[in-house]
């Protein structure tokens, strides 16, 4: 009557609907802790833009912890997380470079001055 086989495609499907109930659970929550920290930020410096910016920021992560818990699509969520933090570093690297050159060069300039055995001067 093959039941093993029966058996085993009755605990995939449960363990799958397992998997997809409690991702659905980690969104709920996590749309619920999104909206606490949007109301938050919005009522602490009354700035609906970055309070939608962390809003959005909290739920995608959520949204990626929901996906890996419900085992869909695993490596596009690593791929995307990659893919921000590069962005991050990127953004950070260029605004340091670009929008502070002048106090990158005089940092600069102290930490050569120091290599030599040079006090710093302080100059304003």
């Amino acid at each position: 009557m093959e039941l093993d086989k029966l058996t085993n495609i009755l605990n995939e499907i449960l363990e799958l609907t397992a998997q997809i109930l409690f991702g659905l659970f980690i969104l709920v929550i996590g749309n619920y802790i999104s909206l606490l920290i949007y109301n938050m930020v919005n009522k602490s410096q009354s700035n609906k833009f970055v309070a939608g910016i962390i809003r959005a920021a909290s739920l995608a992560l959520f949204i990626a912890i929901a996906l890996r818990t419900m085992g869909i699509a695993n490596e596009i969520v690593e791929t995307a997380f990659t893919f921000i933090i590069g962005a991050i570093a990127v953004t950070v690297a260029l605004s340091y470079g670009l929008g502070g050159r002048e106090a990158a060069g005089e940092h600069f300039k102290e930490i050569i001055q120091k290599l030599k055995g040079k006090e710093p001067s302080k100059e304003k």
